[in-house]
């Protein structure tokens, strides 16, 4: 089987659930990323260990959703590699997720915390509070509920003051994971010294072929029609393949009623 016939869609939600196609198509398991190459990379993360990992990439080629599989993965209750995302640890990550983190029980019964943050809220003045929030999850003698993984989405928007203060506290963080976002357009706008603190990740594009079964996939799933047999094909490449783009396109189509020659 080729890889692009193995490009899994997500689930659809009920009847009623959301409209908004990135949220309703976001991956929940490492399965439903795209492409054989991006999959594989994650996998490898994962047996390796995550560590501390900076996720960088074009914007629109899902690094906050590589990242939050990444720390689904820490907290899920099943014993495979990546997160199964039909446990009750991964039910109450996704309610727990969007509210900046919370406490998950481990299949040992331990309470772990997983923190996200998303730099685009925070600035220069809330630097103190930034810092607080991070080094009581990781200081020298760790609490009794331990923290499993702290998630920076779009870390270059702190200011240069606040990404030094962060030095101190990744240097205390040992082998616990913090997974890191940025894009590859804003990477010289990150601190070079915070930034040696991270391996770098860099997001893997899928084929053309990949993309393409992953569209068509959407697109008879939501009964959009496709008005010539190259229509899909040349949707996808004026897309550049980015999942975000190719996701947005079909939504617009679903809501002129069909897939035209102008995508």
């Amino acid at each position: 089987m080729s890889a692009a016939k193995a490009e899994k869609v997500p689930p659809a939600p009920p009847s009623g659930g959301r409209v908004d196609f990135t949220s309703r198509y976001r991956p929940q398991t490492i399965e439903e990323l795209v492409g054989a190459k991006l999959r594989q990379e994650v996998l490898n993360l994962l047996k390796f260990g995550i560590g501390k990992v900076l996720l960088s990439g074009p914007y629109g080629y899902g690094k906050s959703s590589v990242a939050r599989l990444l720390a689904k993965s820490l907290v899920c209750l099943s014993p495979r590699p990546g997160p199964c995302g039909a446990c009750e640890a991964c039910a109450s990550f996704e309610v727990q997720w969007d509210k900046g983190g919370g406490w998950i029980k481990t299949r040992e019964g331990i309470p772990r915390r997983f923190l996200t943050l998303d730099m685009t809220e925070k600035g220069k003045d809330d630097v103190q509070v930034l810092r607080g929030e991070i080094a009581p999850s990781f200081g020298a003698s760790p609490p009794i509920f331990d923290t499993a993984v702290i998630v920076l989405d779009e870390i270059h928007r702190l200011a240069r003051p606040a990404q030094e203060l962060l030095l101190k506290p990744l240097e205390s963080l040992d082998c616990r994971p913090v997974i890191a976002c940025i894009a590859d357009a804003n990477m010289e706008r990150l601190d070079e010294a915070l930034r040696q603190r991270f391996t770098g990740f860099r997001i893997s594009r899928p084929s053309d072929a990949e993309a393409l079964a992953w569209a068509k996939g959407i697109a008879k799933r939501e009964g959009i029609k496709i008005e010539s047999a190259g229509a899909l094909d040349r949707f996808v490449k004026a897309r550049e393949r980015t999942p975000r783009r190719l996701l947005s396109g079909l939504q617009e189509a679903l809501i002129r009623g069909s897939l035209d020659e102008g995508g």
